[in-house]
């Protein structure tokens, strides 16, 4: 779809100061008001949106059962609790596609498949000028094409990347929690299997650690 013209270095932030603009990262706080998204974003936007229409209408013919991902986890200390290789299939569910793994039937440690329906591009891809897009009356969701490093979204010949943030309502105010930052990176190359999935996704959350600490997911596909 078309845009009208209008996704690992921790991003350290001051306890409680407010952000409505930028990557406020994990346990920092952001306002509730719309930001428009700008025309190279929408540029960028309106890439990924085309991959992932593309990808959606092959997968409503035939669902991939052979994807294999490398795997890293890390607790709240830093310390490497998971390391290894998944292999799984896309499957259809109530809220689109997902992931489940072959080998334990579980869902993938990410298992979204991430489509312009239903994931955190879906009111990108619908065509929504601005940020952040809600989910129900707690959940809010930023998405931004800048604010990381090499470190945090390997750079990857035809592919891009986007920053996500989740948030938590706090109380009865119009401020939001930020508990996860997610780097996502698109395959945007239309002649390569992997056209419309993310190759690379790396998420710090807060899962009850201590403050100051997270726990770190990552899986690249192969």
């Amino acid at each position: 779809m078309k845009f009208p013209i209008l996704l690992l270095a921790l991003i350290s932030v001051s306890c409680g100061k407010i952000s409505n603009s930028g990557i406020s990262g994990v346990g920092g706080v952001r306002e509730l008001a719309p930001l428009a998204i700008s025309t190279s974003d929408a540029v960028t936007f309106d890439r990924i949106c085309s991959a992932l229409t593309a990808k959606d209408t092959k997968l409503k013919s035939s669902l991939p059962n052979s994807l294999v991902f490398d795997v890293v986890e890390k607790n709240c200390d830093g310390d490497t609790v998971t390391f290894n290789s998944q292999q799984v299939r896309v499957e259809a569910s109530s809220s689109g596609f997902q992931f489940r793994r072959q080998d334990t039937n579980g869902l993938f440690l990410f298992p979204q498949v991430e489509t312009s329906n239903a994931g955190f591009m879906k009111e990108i891809c619908e065509g929504s000028s601005s940020m952040p897009a809600t989910r129900g009356t707690a959940e809010a969701i930023w998405v931004s094409t800048g604010g990381f490093t090499g470190t945090d979204c390997p750079n990857a010949s035809g592919e891009l990347c986007l920053v996500v943030e989740y948030g938590t309502k706090q109380g009865t105010t119009n401020t939001y929690l930020i508990h996860t930052v997610e780097y996502v990176r698109f395959n945007l190359n239309s002649t390569s299997g992997k056209y419309g999935y993310y190759t690379h996704r790396k998420a710090l959350a807060t899962n009850n650690c201590d403050q100051g600490e997270n726990t770190e997911s990552e899986a690249k596909l192969r």
